[in-house]
């Protein structure tokens, strides 16, 4: 079936022009801090291979300027030493891209205009975006812990597409758009991801707590909490596409079972659509009191694979209550090997998704059942116009587009389109939101 589609929004960042004004920063301890203090809005700093060390001195940038790499052999590590740079500037734009920081400091906003964040490497350094009034891009970034806690906080509205997250404690993100996203965590409390998100879609989330046990046994865990969206998208409902959710706790577990380990928590009207929810790797004994879906307002929920709960108790879908049971949508599901399954009601069914594996989660074409037993709407079909196949490579957003993007030999640009879905359009119409930046050459 042909379909029209309605490109809403397109916008190309393009990195590594060269500005009015450069200037070379060499390797040393301060030479970052002076050379930001000396430059004026819209100078590019052109690092060098070396470490550029903080020392007792923090940074402030007051003026829109970039800071990238002199050419794309250079390496510059910036060594924060538990200092803090923190992005202040009142006009223009500031660009990070492809640079290393590492020594358990911080890089936050505080009234910054308009922030590229593109590329670069975070090890043990806590981000936390609290203002951005402008434009705000915070892509192909790396980030990970290997010693204590860090949190990466995202709560200005910034495009989030494209990182990886890795061991890290608590993210949290108002982005309106976070798109293709790995992120990995093993905080042993409640809920490790709160999303104010209108759409995440193409998103990997794994839950690991081998290392990091939960200590106390009688409490409720999430993996994600999706919440209301910011302003202006918040009268749309959040739209969770296309995403894989695993738990991992094989290791010894708490010592008595506990209360449940949500993968999703939808705390307001969401539609979730075509997502993967595994818990084979998953052990511990639960209570049950929760599915691995948590419904907690009336919300759609389609076209998921939601498997092997049956570990811990885990039913696949739950309900706050009854009323929220009855107002939500809940159909074309494939619910597998859980304590509860979805029945076999409104398209739904109870059986083996047949993967050819358990890593990307594709459907073994010719044998599975959840090929084609997706929802029927049109704008709801595979992109090839075919009907909508359960699970994370059916409907429009199939995940594989997204993680290609996660690769590091890829060098064209970074492209991440949206077929938005607000329940607002019919037939075969879609909308189509897209975002492309360039990688450093």
């Amino acid at each position: 079936m042909s379909r029209k589609l309605i490109l809403t929004f397109s916008s190309l960042v393009l990195m590594g022009a060269t500005a009015a004004q450069a200037a070379i920063v060499p390797p040393g301890a301060g030479t970052l801090k002076n050379a930001v203090d000396a430059a004026a809005d819209g100078d590019v700093l052109l690092l060098q291979t070396g470490n550029y060390n903080l020392g007792s001195d923090n940074i402030t940038v007051d003026v829109g300027i970039t800071i990238r790499p002199e050419d794309n052999s250079a390496h510059p590590v910036i060594v924060l030493d538990g200092r803090t740079i923190t992005l202040n500037h009142t006009g223009g734009t500031t660009t990070l891209q492809k640079l290393e920081f590492t020594g358990n400091g911080n890089i936050n906003t505080s009234s910054a205009r308009a922030l590229n964040v593109l590329e670069n490497s975070f090890t043990d350094v806590r981000i936390s975006f609290n203002s951005v009034v402008g434009s705000c891009y915070v892509i192909g970034n790396k980030t990970q812990r290997t010693g204590g806690y860090y949190d990466v906080s995202l709560d200005a509205d910034c495009y989030t597409a494209g990182n990886t997250f890795n061991n890290l404690r608590i993210l949290s993100a108002q982005s309106h758009y976070f798109v293709g996203n790995k992120v990995i965590f093993n905080y042993n409390g409640g809920t490790g991801i709160n999303l104010y998100a209108a759409y995440a879609v193409g998103n990997e989330f794994i839950r690991d707590l081998d290392s990091n046990t939960p200590t106390n046994a009688n409490a409720d865990y999430t993996v994600v909490v999706f919440n209301q969206p910011q302003a202006p998208l918040n009268t749309n409902w959040p739209y969770i596409a296309n995403n894989i959710f695993r738990v991992k706790g094989a290791g010894s577990g708490p010592a008595q079972a506990i209360k449940s380990m949500a993968a999703v928590q939808l705390s307001t009207k969401s539609q979730l659509q075509n997502n993967v929810i595994d818990y084979s790797q998953f052990q511990w004994p639960t209570q049950g009191e929760r599915g691995m879906i948590w419904v907690n307002a009336n919300s759609t929920v389609q076209s998921n694979i939601v498997l092997n709960g049956s570990n811990n108790s885990m039913p696949a879908i739950d309900f706050a209550n009854d009323s929220v049971r009855t107002q939500s949508d809940v159909s074309y599901n494939d619910c597998f090997n859980n304590a509860s399954d979805c029945g076999n009601a409104d398209g739904n069914i109870n059986a083996d998704p047949d993967f050819v594996d358990s890593i990307d989660y594709v459907l073994t074409a010719g044998s599975s059942p959840a090929i084609d037993a997706g929802p029927t709407n049109d704008h709801l079909n595979d992109l090839d116009g075919s009907r909508n196949d359960m699970g994370v490579h059916g409907g429009p957003n199939p995940i594989a587009q997204y993680k290609a993007q996660l690769n590091p030999t890829v060098t064209a640009p970074y492209v991440y389109p949206v077929f938005q879905d607000v329940q607002t359009l019919s037939g075969a119409q879609v909308e189509v939101t897209a975002i492309g930046v360039a990688r450093f050459k």
